[in-house]
């Protein structure tokens, strides 16, 4: 399923490409909101070339085209653009793409008054006509909460972290997109199904966002 989904979107891409005057690496999130949410669906959440891997001319048009399908979802999902929020605030959030089950935003923030969680569960992918807003709430925790989920952060090792590693080949599983803006700096790290003994750390750190959020998962839910 989901590799025909790449195919299609790439297909589209392609066409978007070569027929407008639109380029992807060109969109700046100058058109966000007062709340940072973005008014149309071509202004990127990540920065440009964010997720670029190699310097070879595919490399960066796939890299261009991974921005533009996860911005497209958080475009759907009425998220902000936390790149662009001011350096006053700190936040973290982690996307969660899955092949058969809703898709997952989690969003935590800490300003100079209090912490908030706030998350969203979406019926099925965003391609689908029929898919729609199954939950959309936002509530506080306590500053213990957000010291327990930052010390996993520096233990996975947080900007350090290479950016994006893809090794999916198109099959079937889940885009795990954890971004932060901490101390004015914004950073992003994605994994397709993380699952090597290299990945836990950062498999901890979403795990740990999803338990904040009190959702509550089968073992067969978490791929």
């Amino acid at each position: 399923m989901r590799l025909v989904f790449i195919v299609l979107f790439s297909i589209w891409g392609a066409i978007v490409w070569s027929c407008s005057p639109y380029q992807p690496e060109a969109v700046r999130c100058c058109t966000v909101n007062a709340d940072y949410i973005p008014k149309d669906s071509v202004t990127l959440y990540f920065p440009a070339k964010v997720f670029v891997s190699d310097t070879g001319a595919w490399a960066v048009r796939a890299a261009e085209y991974q921005n533009a399908w996860y911005s497209t979802v958080l475009f759907t999902l009425h998220e902000p653009v936390l790149f662009a929020y001011p350096d006053s605030i700190e936040v973290f959030r982690f996307t969660w793409l899955r092949s058969f089950h809703p898709l997952v935003s989690i969003r935590l923030m800490k300003n100079k008054v209090c912490v908030t969680l706030a998350y969203k569960v979406f019926s099925g992918p965003v391609e689908d006509p029929s898919a729609r807003l199954l939950t959309d709430t936002c509530f506080t925790l306590d500053h213990k909460e957000w010291n327990q989920f930052t010390q996993l952060v520096d233990a996975m090792g947080g900007r350090s972290l290479k950016v994006a590693v893809k090794d999916d080949s198109g099959k079937d599983g889940a885009e795990w997109i954890l971004e932060g803006k901490t101390n004015g700096q914004y950073y992003v790290v994605s994994r397709w199904s993380p699952e090597s003994a290299k990945d836990q750390d950062f498999k901890n750190c979403c795990l740990k966002l999803i338990a904040l959020a009190g959702i509550q998962l089968k073992e067969e839910e978490v791929y």
